[in-house]
């Protein structure tokens, strides 16, 4: 039986946005992570449920790194958005190591197991941000080198 042709339910980027901004207006100093799938075009190419699949597997072990007040979104066709309600520079790598763990087992694709590579981009509140800007500082970080969980 063929999956959904939407893989996730989360949502969308423009509510992330809003819902970061109303982080920043309530006074928190949030934090922007942008979680991509890296080679998805590839893997939907040769089995799109699979890529599907592969990306609710993924949602759901991002799911376990949201705490309190943080918010997760989806951008499709592989691109998760996660909005920590107040996060600090120096305390990133503990939310790095969370989505890196999530990573870190392979998953399921077809009978095989695959293992996935993120790419990770972030930003960190400064004043005059807005939900928008950080989001679209995280996406601008993505697309540098070096950005892979």
């Amino acid at each position: 039986m063929a999956e959904s042709s939407e893989p996730s339910k989360l949502p969308r980027r423009d509510a992330v946005v809003d819902q970061v901004h109303d982080l920043v207006r309530n006074g928190l100093s949030p934090a922007v992570f942008v979680v991509e799938i890296a080679g998805f075009d590839g893997l939907a190419g040769s089995d799109l449920d699979g890529a599907h699949q592969a990306v609710r597997e993924v949602e759901a072990r991002l799911d376990r790194v949201v705490r309190g007040r943080d918010v997760l979104g989806f951008e499709p066709p592989a691109r998760f958005l996660l909005g920590c309600s107040s996060l600090q520079p120096d305390a990133a790598g503990g939310v790095l190591e969370r989505i890196r763990g999530g990573a870190a087992f392979p998953v399921e694709v077809g009978g095989d197991a695959i293992s996935l590579v993120l790419d990770v981009g972030m930003a960190f509140f400064a004043d005059g941000a807005t939900g928008a800007s950080l989001v679209e500082a995280a996406e601008t970080d993505l697309g540098r080198a070096g950005s892979t969980a």
